[in-house]
């Protein structure tokens, strides 16, 4: 089986949807080496892929015009039996047999104005033609692919699309320990008490309300946040926002973190924040748990799922009881202690390496589909 993967998105510098292509990729190659794979890149990638795995450059930007209109043809030169797209921008003029992964419908709940740096117009302009695609896309998928059965229920109900042609694979932590603790206290001013969010600064993160609790957890508790995000329109009015608050001795916006950055802060912190209002799986917790972070997080089903009882749950739009839940957690050691050992637990349950192993069955699946037909 020739198996193409749009591995334009790759490595953390994408956020989640480049960690899944990445991991997918390494995985699937210590799984398989008797199909054949090329992998579309737009740089030269590090990592050594044994001889089955390939890689074409392919400089084309994703959700450009030239995607939609060169990439069908490179695609179709190179005669795959099955096309991976990790992500929903799949041409519209590829007619060949594809998978696909949805990783969330965020952009068909959090929508308008407050979501966008664009003029209205033009906005709404997109918004119509992300539907158009998004729906397009999802009617000609071989097989979709998706991160958690909330997804999965989302998209049985936006775009009617059967339930036999969905099918869930969990991701897992992707951050691992390190054993070298030495340089920790070099490398940061570290508080006593501090909690981690980690994440962009969209507004469906909910990160408004978080800061605006954060008084109260800080003047009780002592407990600073430090918020790591990476550069954005979004992320500025976050920074805005906490100058005006003059909440700048308890909120510290980090910006972007490296993998160590954030092994450092996870293996200090406190407690880890998740406010989301909206996601599709919810990464960054996962990855606290695995540094025996207890993880307090947005009562919504997706984390419920993911999460389980490695959790304490609070309403992501009241204020009040964000700080009441933090503070909990902060204070009440042995629910830490639970949380901790929960966490641990739920972490196991999930493997990059048995998600990789149930999308090679998809790839077959689809591949012995179309021979029958």
């Amino acid at each position: 089986m020739r198996i193409v993967i749009d591995a334009r998105f790759w490595g953390p510098k994408h956020s989640g949807l480049g960690i899944y292509t990445k991991n997918l990729v390494l995985n699937l190659a210590s799984l398989d080496s008797s199909n054949t794979y090329i992998l579309l890149v737009t740089d030269k990638i590090e990592e050594k892929l044994p001889e089955n795995f390939s890689t074409k450059i392919v400089p084309i930007q994703a959700y450009s015009l030239a995607e939609q209109i060169v990439l069908p043809w490179i695609l179709y030169s190179l005669q795959a039996d099955i096309v991976h797209f990790p992500s929903i921008n799949v041409p519209i003029f590829f007619w060949g047999s594809y998978v696909v992964t949805v990783h969330d419908l965020i952009k068909h709940y959090s929508r308008g104005m407050a979501t966008t740096t664009h003029n209205p117009l033009f906005y709404w302009f997109k918004y119509i033609g992300y539907l158009v695609v998004f729906n397009w896309v999802c009617y000609w998928a071989r097989h979709i692919i998706v991160p958690s059965n909330d997804v999965k229920q989302q998209l049985i109900k936006k775009c009617r699309v059967s339930d036999s042609r969905i099918t869930v694979t969990y991701e897992a932590a992707n951050l691992s320990k390190i054993s070298d603790r030495k340089t920790f206290k070099q490398a940061f001013e570290l508080p006593e008490k501090y909690a981690v969010y980690t994440g962009n600064a969209y507004p469906h993160k909910n990160l408004e309300r978080l800061i605006s609790s954060w008084k109260e957890i800080f003047e009780k508790s002592g407990t600073v946040l430090f918020i790591c995000s990476g550069r954005s329109v979004f992320a500025t009015k976050i920074e805005s926002l906490i100058e005006n608050l003059n909440a700048g001795a308890y909120i510290k916006f980090l910006g972007s973190a490296s993998d160590q950055d954030l092994r450092i802060l996870y293996s200090r912190a406190t407690v880890y924040v998740f406010p989301s209002l909206l996601e599709g799986f919810g990464l960054p917790g996962l990855d606290a748990m695995e540094f025996g972070l207890p993880v307090v997080c947005s009562d919504i089903p997706v984390l419920h799922e993911v999460y389980g009882e490695a959790a304490y749950y609070f309403n992501p739009k009241d204020t009040h009881d964000i700080a009441d839940k933090v503070l909990f957690i902060v204070n009440d050691l042995k629910t830490r202690k639970m949380l901790i050992e929960k966490g641990y637990k739920q972490n196991k349950k999930y493997s990059w390496s048995k998600m990789s192993a149930e999308t090679l069955r998809i790839y077959e699946n689809c591949f012995r589909l179309r021979q029958s037909q």
